[in-house]
Formats: C-alpha cells, structure tokens, sequence
C-alpha cells in the first residue's frame, strides 16, 4: 500500500447514520468518502454484477460505478458513469482485493472512508475487508433498535 492514510470501515445497519459520519470523516483533507460501493459481499467483480447487474437489483452498482466514475474521470456524469460500467465488465476477473487496492490507488494521496452497509452483514464480507485492507481502522456505529425501526418505518411511509 501508499503513504495513504489506512482505510477507515465504517461499519452499522441501515438507518444508522453511517452515511453522515462517513461524509464527515471524508471532508478531512486527507480523507475521501465513498457511497455505497459494496465491493466485500462477493468474491469477483463479476459475481457482484451477475447478482446486481440487471434490473432493479443495478441500484447495488450506484456506489461503485460512481466511485470508478469520480477516480476515473473527475465526474459523475452519464458518460463517466458508462465509462466505469465499461472498467468493470472489463475487469470481472479482479476481486475484491483488487477493486479495493485500485480504490486506494486512485485515491491517494487521500485515504478511504469506506461504508457499504452490506460489509458488517457476515463474517466472510468482514473478512474479505481483513483481507484487502489489513490495517484498516474499523468504527461501528450503534443506534438504538427503536430508533431504526422507527425510522425505517418512516421512510416506508413517506413511499406510499
């Protein structure tokens, strides 16, 4: 790895502000927040996009086509974001500790704030992340269960 600042993997459910602490933590000027990039729950590039990459289930692949567009080409834009589409379906073959190792590549000198929820939710997705970043800085955030589901049934309402 770089001179880069170790990776920092936030961890916590939905709802649990992860979001917000890690775009806090990512306007240090050494830092840069990432959306939701998913890159832990499988093992290759292309199993992520054959569970994610049609239909409805493509929202899964917002986070890392717009990371990849963001590092790529300075923008998110229809055409970066294509782009980064095209880097990935050239790419099936790179796993998670290459996507990871480009991720913190591109972004050097700053180092990664990373927080796809989906991270925390088995022990082989925490462990891919061991894996990839082994000196990774890792801060769970807890929140009351009330307050989640709360919250979540809020949203739900706020849909209908």
């Amino acid at each position: 790895m770089s001179d880069s600042p170790q990776p920092i993997v936030i961890l916590g459910t939905g709802r649990s502000f992860t979001s917000v602490i890690s775009c806090m933590i990512g306007e240090h000027p050494d830092m840069i927040g990432l959306p939701e990039t998913n890159i832990f729950l499988y093992d290759t590039i292309g199993e992520l996009l054959n569970r994610f990459g049609s239909g409805a289930k493509m929202r899964r692949l917002a986070g890392i086509l717009r990371t990849l567009a963001y590092f790529h080409d300075g923008e998110q834009t229809d055409d970066s974001v294509e782009a980064a589409a095209s880097f990935l379906g050239e790419h099936l073959h790179w796993t998670y500790r290459d996507i990871a190792e480009h991720f913190y590549k591109v972004a050097g000198p700053r180092g990664i704030v990373e927080k796809s929820i989906s991270t925390c939710r088995t022990p082989e997705n925490l462990a891919r992340v061991r894996d990839a970043w082994p000196n990774a800085y890792f801060l769970h955030i807890t929140r009351h269960p009330e307050a989640i589901v709360n919250s979540m049934q809020s949203r739900v309402d706020s849909a209908l």
